[in-house]
């Protein structure tokens, strides 16, 4: 209890090295998450499906309907609903579905603006996404959905544009990249390495 953290008494050493530990099983579990990893692959889709002739149609194939000229929100709503039809655990799938509303709300509000400023007065749904599917395209809105913008990592962008013309394969490297992020998250959590490969 609290007595345990008297003055008399200094178990911050201990109390950290708990901490540690619990963070990094927590990093690890999340590595399993169907949610989190499922989160990712709805970005992928997003991207295949704009390379379709029928996007619409392929979406809806994969368990995400959409009417053909749909909004931001309503895909915001279609993909909530298949990350709580796919989640396994309620808290990492709640902070990986948000990562992904957010990285679709940020990715189409950029990429609108952009037409806006060029007077293009495009209406396609998926222009946003035609966009994402060059490798420079996709490592932007990727590193929005990992929150990876301000970190630099050495070859990120670099392996991720030499995957991006093979969908399949990019979809297998799925649970890479999410160990990937765990040694990030050792690296500032000052954890030993919370993975082994």
């Amino acid at each position: 209890g609290i007595t345990a953290f008297s003055s008399g008494n200094d178990n911050t050493a201990s109390l950290a090295s708990k901490t540690m530990r619990n963070v990094a099983s927590q990093f690890v579990a999340m590595q399993h998450d169907g949610g989190v990893i499922d989160s990712f692959s709805c970005l992928l889709l997003l991207v295949e499906a704009s390379k379709k002739s029928d996007p619409i149609t392929y979406l809806a194939g994969v368990g995400l309907p959409l009417s053909p000229q749909f909004s931001s929100l309503e895909l915001a709503r279609a993909l909530k609903q298949h990350m709580q039809a796919n989640e396994a655990n309620r808290e990492y799938s709640a902070f990986a579905s948000q990562a992904l509303i957010d990285t679709v709300r940020q990715w189409t509000q950029q990429q609108q603006s952009q037409q806006l400023l060029a007077f293009s007065g495009s209406t396609d749904a998926f222009d946003p996404w035609r966009k994402a599917a060059n490798p420079g395209g996709f490592t932007d809105a990727g590193a929005r959905f990992l929150h990876l913008a301000a970190i630099d990592l050495p070859g990120y962008p670099h392996n991720l544009a030499l995957d991006i013309e093979q969908f399949d394969q990019l979809v297998h490297l799925v649970d890479d990249r999410v160990r990937d992020l765990l040694e990030i998250a050792a690296f500032i959590y000052g954890a030993d390495r919370l993975i082994t490969r």
